[in-house]
């Protein structure tokens, strides 16, 4: 090895050599009190020397480069001019991929190049007459104080799945938010692995998870929330929140919040934005994507779904939007009950 050498002993071997001393010579009598170099270390010094013409060491060049740099400017280019064009779809094009590389190399240097895969949020088309009720809710709760907001338990819905890249997904600079016109206005969904899950957040972070194995009604879903917020005690204080489906609005679940005592809190229609738990499944899916290739089964999808609900991540996320809850709310009325960055 003789990559730990100076270049000053390098130089200096290299003379030695040009005036006719031995390898041997030079190592007992010339470098071996400044460093410990073998005789076969000098020969190879000086045997550079003659195939470079200088005293630098041949480059290691390691393994050659698998996308050149005129392929790694088109991929660039292209991503750029169109953000929903997939690692996928250019490792299969001949003109952006003529060497087959694989499209793990290709997410690699776009993740390289700040150049990140987020979902696309989902954004409703809202009605003049929910706009006007979104205000006067974003007013309404302007005045909750900070006690109050923790109080509240917020409740969904949501398909999970593994989903592959396409117009869900869109490459942006990292650090930079998705333009509001790739908003979608429905959710699209690839095909794959899919399984419903209802969950619960508090101020502290993920409360309930529950995997919905059957059609949901007013019935299952009366008993959902009385296995996991009233006799578990966690809404004895709090305040529900649910939106206006109409299995939340059935006579069935009405009549058992009211006969419990449970306080729900007024919700507006067309109100995604509204809830931090949808952000919440934005990273649930997030992370389900990154882990896509571990998971080849529904019981494989609910243990990493369960596992990214309830990570630490996930809870430094969810105290974050109770504290800046009020922020949500003031860009709502600020966007007089249109939709919000949110």
């Amino acid at each position: 090895m003789t990559k730990h050498i100076s270049q000053f002993l390098r130089g200096k071997i290299i003379g030695l050599k040009e005036e006719g001393y031995s390898a041997k010579y030079i190592q007992k009598y010339h470098i071996g009190k400044q460093s410990s170099i073998s005789i076969r270390a000098i020969n190879k010094i000086y045997s550079q020397h003659q195939q470079l013409g200088g005293i630098n060491k041949q480059e290691n060049r390691g393994r050659p480069r698998k996308l050149t740099e005129e392929q790694e400017k088109k991929i660039r280019i292209a991503v750029i001019k169109n953000k929903r064009l997939s690692s996928r779809q250019i490792q299969r094009s001949q003109t952006l991929n003529p060497n087959g590389v694989c499209q793990k190399t290709i997410n690699n240097y776009l993740n390289k190049q700040g150049l990140v895969c987020r979902v696309t949020p989902i954004v409703p088309k809202i009605s003049e007459r929910n706009i006007s009720e979104r205000q006067e809710w974003g007013m309404m709760m302007q005045g909750m104080n900070t006690e109050e907001i923790n109080s509240i338990i917020f409740t969904d819905e949501s398909k999970l799945y593994c989903q592959q890249q396409g117009k869900g997904f869109l490459r942006v600079i990292q650090g930079k938010s998705i333009p509001q016109k790739y908003f979608r206005l429905s959710q699209q969904f690839n095909g794959g692995l899919e399984l419903m899950a209802w969950g619960a957040i508090g101020c502290q972070g993920g409360l309930k998870l529950v995997r919905i194995n059957e059609k949901l009604n007013g019935l299952n879903y009366k008993q959902i929330l009385n296995n996991n917020l009233i006799s578990t005690g966690l809404l004895e204080d709090g305040i529900l929140q649910q939106d206006n489906s109409a299995i939340h609005k059935s006579k069935i679940v009405k009549d058992f919040l009211a006969d419990e005592g449970i306080e729900v809190l007024h919700w507006p229609a067309q109100s995604p934005d509204m809830n931090p738990i949808e952000n919440v499944w934005a990273f649930v899916k997030d992370q389900l994507q990154k882990n896509k290739e571990k998971i080849q089964n529904k019981e494989q999808l609910w243990q990493h779904a369960q596992k990214a609900f309830f990570s630490s991540e996930c809870s430094l996320l969810i105290q974050k939007m109770y504290i800046n809850y009020q922020n949500r709310v003031e860009e709502l009325i600020k966007q007089e009950g249109k939709n919000t960055k949110y």
